[in-house]
């Protein structure tokens, strides 16, 4: 039943085309695991590093977004958020005690654009924050810092669970 809803058997899905095209020559990546469409967002392009409001360098990525989703109307977008394990700057330390919260507050950031200003339903939208626990790279070098502070946007037909 698992494999079913997650679609580890499938093939891509129909949009993941489409979502290549879109997204040539950006920073955005591209995948797609079984029947989910996978794109991964580097956080700091998404936001300056003392923020938790969306760069308005990254809103066309927000755009073709939301976009794909208007044509696409069955499918529904899973936003988690990834972090490197730095703590909320300076000021936003006591709004953001922990780095989930951080982390959170950012994913909310983006679905807000998404909702607000590109009108995506809000019943198409799930968040979530993995926070420090699911890293792609290592910590130790800037590099990898980088590389772990993430957006990662599932696309699938359905309700995420």
């Amino acid at each position: 039943m698992l494999d079913q809803h997650c679609g580890s058997q499938a093939g891509p899905p129909a949009i993941f085309p489409e979502l290549v095209q879109v997204y040539a020559g950006t920073r955005v990546t591209v995948a797609h695991q079984g029947s989910r469409a996978i794109l991964t967002m580097p956080v700091d392009d998404l936001f300056s590093r003392e923020s938790v409001t969306v760069r308005e360098e990254a809103l066309p990525w927000l755009d073709l977004l939301a976009t794909v989703l208007s044509v696409n109307a069955a499918t529904n977008v899973l936003l988690v958020g990834h972090s490197d394990g730095s703590p909320a700057p300076g000021a936003f330390k006591a709004l953001y005690p922990s780095i989930l919260q951080w982390n959170m507050a950012q994913v909310n950031a983006v679905a807000e654009q998404l909702i607000r200003h590109f009108s995506v339903q809000p019943s198409r939208i799930t968040l979530a924050s993995r926070g420090i626990w699911d890293p792609v790279s290592t910590n130790d070098t800037p590099e990898g810092r980088a590389l772990n502070r993430r957006l990662v946007v599932y696309l699938s037909e359905g309700k995420f669970p």
